[in-house]
């Protein structure tokens, strides 16, 4: 479903029209549609795609890896590599890949195209992403 306005639902993601139009001037358009086949895993805080987006406790969000995107949206993790490692906005990276010891790889969407959350992210996000004021 799409809206324009204000809504009123927390499970709403807010898409920048103007931004998606941009990204499809450098972006196939089959990469865009993939954008939106990650809507539903958009962590309502963090940005973080994972399994529960709407849960407040971070060890229970279940971070989605290459595989199970590669999985939630249809396509070869070999295409999930490709676009996580390649598509850009305005210069800067559309996904983050985050890898730790302890949580392995793991993946988020810049906030500038895509977010849940009408908040200011926080200094690690805007600085993974290459959001400076």
């Amino acid at each position: 479903i799409h809206a324009k306005g204000k809504v009123d639902n927390p499970n709403v993601v807010r898409s920048y029209i103007t931004r998606l139009r941009e990204m499809a001037r450098t972006n196939k358009p089959e990469h865009v549609g993939f954008l939106y086949k990650l809507i539903p895993h958009i962590h309502k805080h963090s940005n973080i795609l994972c399994e529960n987006p709407n849960e407040d406790i971070p060890s229970k969000r279940g971070k989605l890896n290459r595989k199970q995107i590669a999985e939630a949206t249809g396509v070869s993790t070999g295409y999930v590599t490709r676009l996580t490692g390649s598509m850009t906005y305005n210069g800067r990276s559309v996904f983050a890949k985050v890898t730790t010891a302890t949580e392995g790889t793991f993946y988020m969407l810049n906030p500038q195209i895509f977010r849940r959350a009408d908040i200011d992210y926080d200094d690690t996000t805007r600085e993974i992403f290459g959001l400076y004021d």
